[in-house]
């Protein structure tokens, strides 16, 4: 069953496109009061997903680390 956790995804510390993905789905959240969205850097967030994949009901990212994150978690499910 889907938590209704949205977790986004970037490199808002060091990449100015990655602060402009935040702002936006920042401003998209209240469209959507019942779903609550956490940040995530995308390095911390590659670890997490393989330390404790539970945690996460949804990840939204760009198509770059969209990439990587689901390399990552495909070795879960033991594909690739």
């Amino acid at each position: 069953k889907r938590g209704k956790k949205v977790c986004s995804v970037d490199k808002a510390n060091v990449l100015e496109v990655s602060q402009v993905w935040r702002e936006n789905i920042s401003k998209l959240a209240p469209e959507y009061p019942d779903v609550e969205l956490s940040h995530m850097y995308v390095d911390n967030a590659a670890m997490q997903l393989l330390r404790w994949p539970l945690q996460f009901d949804t990840m939204v990212t760009g198509n770059l680390f969209g990439d990587i994150i689901s390399d990552a978690a495909a070795m879960l499910t033991g594909s690739i």
